[in-house]
């Protein structure tokens, strides 16, 4: 299968998803006690959800439930950053899309990868935010990471939207010698990895809410 197929495949797996996550969310699901213009919650997939992705030989790594509050937000903004040795090499991929919080608020945002077809040195990293009404997916093929990887998201189930702030979701690291990743790099994460992460490289996924 050509490779831009299992990207069209994927969109269209990532609306089905989103679907059955809407069809959950009528059924009661509840999201307590937001503040400030929404929240943010660490999602999990359905065994279905799973079985989904797997058919078209894709992997989820991370997948965050979004439920905006603050009606003036009509953009989100989601990218990858890449660091090497500390540094801010490159955005590598992302993407930016209309909401409507009227009529919308609730979405999830997705970072996942497929294997490529062509070379087996190479995935696809897609990122992508979807809601009833709206959706966009970016995409960049990068060199399968090295063995030595860990990757963390929120440390909380819960993070607030806060309109016009960068909000870190998730970070993977890769290198020889990986020690892991602290809570503290979603405190403060330019600092942390001038200081932690020199040896190694991390992917940073990152999301913003915004009024344009």
């Amino acid at each position: 299968m050509k490779p831009n197929m299992h990207v069209k495949m994927l969109n269209f797996l990532i609306l089905i998803i989103f679907m059955l996550f809407m069809t959950s969310c009528s059924k009661g699901s509840n999201v307590g006690g937001v503040s400030n213009d929404g929240i943010i919650t660490n999602s999990k997939l359905t065994d279905r959800e799973k079985q989904l992705m797997n058919g078209i030989g894709a992997d989820k790594l991370f997948v965050f439930d979004v439920n905006i509050k603050n009606e003036n937000i009509n953009w989100v903004e989601v990218w990858l950053d890449y660091y090497e040795k500390g540094e801010l090499k490159s955005k590598i991929t992302g993407v930016g899309t209309q909401v409507k919080p009227s009529n919308e608020n609730l979405g999830f945002l997705m970072l996942s990868k497929q294997s490529s077809s062509v070379n087996k040195k190479e995935e696809k990293w897609i990122v992508s935010y979807n809601s009833k009404a709206s959706g966009g997916t970016g995409s960049t093929t990068v060199t399968k990471p090295k063995i030595n990887l860990t990757s963390v998201s929120m440390p909380s189930e819960r993070n607030k939207i806060v309109i016009d702030k960068v909000i870190n979701l998730a970070v993977i690291e890769e290198g020889d010698n990986v020690t892991g990743i602290s809570e503290e790099i979603f405190n403060n994460t330019n600092s942390y990895i001038e200081k932690a992460l020199k040896s190694n490289s991390i992917y940073v996924l990152r999301c913003k809410f915004i009024h344009k």
